[in-house]
């Protein structure tokens, strides 16, 4: 097992998140996962065309996922994977383009660029 240390924090990221279908639960490889993100105060996690709502909140997420996932604001958290394209509007904001089949155009938050920069920048990213 991989341990993490960030901000004060231990991270050890699961292998895998449990998603409640009814009377199943279903195991989903961390891996698998293209796009984490929250709307009207559901979360959801996102595998190819398939999405599953979850009932962890994104801090939580983000804690279960560890570093190999970056919450780019407060709606959305992305692994480095699922990136195709970045774009440096000004010093400050940064536009994230994620790959097929997400084919959505996230805005990094003003205050997370920074540190957006350095997650890039680390040598656990790696371009599939």
């Amino acid at each position: 097992m991989v341990y993490i240390e960030m901000s004060d924090k231990i991270i050890s990221p699961q292998q895998r998140i449990l998603v409640y279908l009814g009377n199943e639960i279903l195991p989903i490889d961390v891996s698998d996962i293209l796009l984490v993100f929250s709307d009207n105060n559901y979360r959801f996690l996102r595998t190819g065309e398939t999405v599953y709502h979850v009932p962890y909140t994104l801090d939580k997420l983000e804690q279960m996922l560890g570093i190999d996932y970056y919450r780019i604001n407060r709606k959305y958290l992305i692994p480095f994977k699922s990136i195709e394209r970045i774009y440096f509007r000004d010093e400050s904001k940064i536009l994230v383009e994620l790959k097929s089949p997400l084919n959505n155009t996230i805005t990094v938050s003003r205050r997370k660029s920074n540190n957006f920069r350095k997650w890039l920048e680390s040598p656990e990213n790696v371009m599939e």
